[in-house]
């Protein structure tokens, strides 16, 4: 099954570094800033997605930091896209947003999608 965008009611941008996670949640309801590792990732974001079906998480590719959230949303069943860092950067510093925001609310969002729909499409074909 492949999902489209009018589905995710919620959507949750993190910009991931390698000891943290700066989190930017479309519903409001998540802590701003939370540790980069599995046990917190799972209690301060995914504990808190009451509907993962109807949420995307999109983070930036950063060569390996972002493998304990990708892993902790896949483990609980919440969609998770990867986008490419630059097109994040460029984005927010035309409209003068942070990258965190950005990753919400402007075009790495088609971009998440379509990442989204690639993968989604690579493994049902494999399977």
């Amino acid at each position: 099954m492949i999902l489209e965008p009018h589905q995710y009611a919620r959507v949750i941008g993190v910009d991931v570094a390698s000891k943290k996670l700066d989190v930017y949640d479309s519903a409001g309801k998540l802590k701003k800033i939370v540790v980069n590792d599995e046990l917190e990732i799972a209690q301060a974001i995914a504990s808190k997605i009451m509907n993962p079906t109807e949420t995307l998480v999109v983070c930036e590719g950063t060569g390996g930091y972002e493998d304990h959230l990708v892993d902790v949303m896949h483990d609980h069943g919440i969609n998770v896209a990867v986008v490419n860092p630059r097109q994040v950067r460029d984005f927010a510093k035309g409209h003068g947003v942070t990258r965190t925001v950005a990753l919400v609310v402007g075009v790495p969002k088609p971009v998440a999608f379509s990442t989204w729909r690639r993968y989604q499409q690579a493994n049902t074909t494999q399977g």
